[in-house]
């Protein structure tokens, strides 16, 4: 037995749609028997006949019923009087063929049809757009809360930007399907008042590609953290599979070859780029081990001293970059941390500033230091500050658009201080 099995995206209201797709297929010779566990639309090879098709809509349906209702029942028991089969039932409705092509419409009331219609979708549309702009909106809400507390790691990521966009994109397309059924189905009473032909579902395809298409490439680019090389690689995929999509039909008769070839292309290339993913993020996760700006070998003698070095948040974006250096003896008797943060956009400048101002005033507070104000000029600085007592110092040096805090396990010299400032101011 030959099976064809495709992705289709109708909208759920475009009965008109779907019925004449099917019975384009069977012309062609492919017989629709129902969906698989992916939701694709399978067709059995058969002899290319002539039959109709057709679409109810079962208000009392529930997706978490498994048995049909009652009303179910009566409905298809009716139907199968009049000729019509039941082939599956999909969301909210349900889809039927008759042999005879000459038959009787399954419904003849165009103005009953569409309230029952109606009736069947609107409260499912209606939840799933309450649904997931909630749940976007509360997700969105946490992720605002978490970059009020914790601003400067955020910032500095490069995923930052797509999360945020896609959560509004997720907020934005769950009332686009709302939007156009609202208007389909004033359009289609109007026609039915006026005894006019119920107009064509135009658009929803295109919204679907679009929708797919703007959703998968900013979910790469949250798992590409921000990275525009792999963005543009991205989208060069997604351009060659709906190139591929389009040419292989046309260069392969075998519909099944074809559509199991793109299929399976298209998989295989997005467990790919996920793996890939995957492994660039655990790389650029990794401590690193590296060269530090200024490191206890630039300030004192450590001969004898096991020291180890570490980049602890490393993160780069183009408008912004933190990073938080850490130098210690494995007793910890020598420690040399500092965090330096680069901000390229004013808006979020005060908010940055104020939070390693608290920061830096509630440490000193907590250890019982003294804060004082030191040389700016030595940092290239609008302002600096430091707190010290003994055998323990804190600097905070606020310049235009870089802040570094950095903190001693000892008190710095003037000759250590300006070696410092020589290797981190901008």
């Amino acid at each position: 037995m030959k099976l064809l099995r495709k992705f289709h995206d109708f909208a759920p209201w475009d009965a008109k749609g779907i019925a004449a797709h099917l019975e384009e297929m069977e012309a062609k010779g492919w017989l629709f028997r129902g969906t698989d566990v992916l939701d694709r639309w399978e067709y059995v090879k058969c002899e290319p006949r002539t039959v109709r098709w057709a679409v109810a809509y079962a208000p009392s349906r529930s997706n978490r019923r498994l048995m049909p209702t009652e009303a179910e029942r009566d409905l298809e028991a009716m139907c199968a009087d009049a000729g019509w089969e039941k082939i599956a039932a999909l969301f909210k409705f349900h889809i039927y063929r008759n042999p005879d092509p000459e038959c009787t419409p399954l419904e003849s009331d165009e103005i009953s049809r569409l309230d029952t219609m109606n009736r069947s979708l609107h409260p499912a549309l209606l939840g799933q757009t309450l649904l997931w702009g909630a749940v976007s909106i509360l997700v969105l809400g946490i992720l605002c809360s978490a970059l009020s507390e914790e601003l400067l790691r955020y910032l500095a990521m490069p995923a930052l930007p797509g999360a945020i966009l896609f959560l509004l994109w997720l907020i934005f397309s769950s009332l686009i399907p709302w939007v156009m059924y609202r208007r389909f189905l004033k359009a289609a009473r109007s026609a039915a008042e006026t005894g006019l032909p119920c107009p064509a579902v135009t658009g929803w395809k295109r919204f679907s590609r679009c929708n797919y298409a703007i959703m998968a490439l900013l979910l790469l680019w949250i798992l590409g953290a921000g990275s525009p090389l792999l963005i543009l690689s991205y989208a060069a995929v997604l351009v060659a599979a709906a190139v591929l999509r389009r040419l292989l039909p046309r260069r392969i008769s075998d519909e099944v070859l074809a559509e199991n070839l793109w299929q399976g292309t298209l998989a295989a290339v997005f467990i790919l780029l996920v793996a890939l993913n995957l492994w660039n993020n655990l790389q650029s996760n990794s401590p690193k081990r590296e060269a530090i700006p200024l490191m206890a070998q630039d300030l004192m003698d450590t001969a004898g001293m096991d020291l180890e070095q570490f980049d602890l948040n490393g993160s780069d974006a183009p408008w912004a970059s933190y990073h938080d250096y850490w130098q210690a003896e494995k007793s910890m008797a020598v420690s040399l941390r500092y965090e330096v943060f680069d901000l390229l956009l004013p808006l979020f400048w005060d908010s940055c500033e104020a939070h390693f101002l608290e920061s830096f005033h509630t440490v000193a507070a907590r250890d019982g230091m003294t804060v004082t104000e030191a040389d700016a000029a030595l940092w290239n600085a609008e302002q600096v500050l430091r707190s010290a007592k003994s055998g323990q110092e804190q600097w905070l040096i606020l310049c235009e658009n870089r802040i570094i805090q950095l903190h001693t396990s000892w008190n710095l010299t003037e000759e250590q201080i300006a070696a410092a400032a020589e290797r981190l101011a901008p």
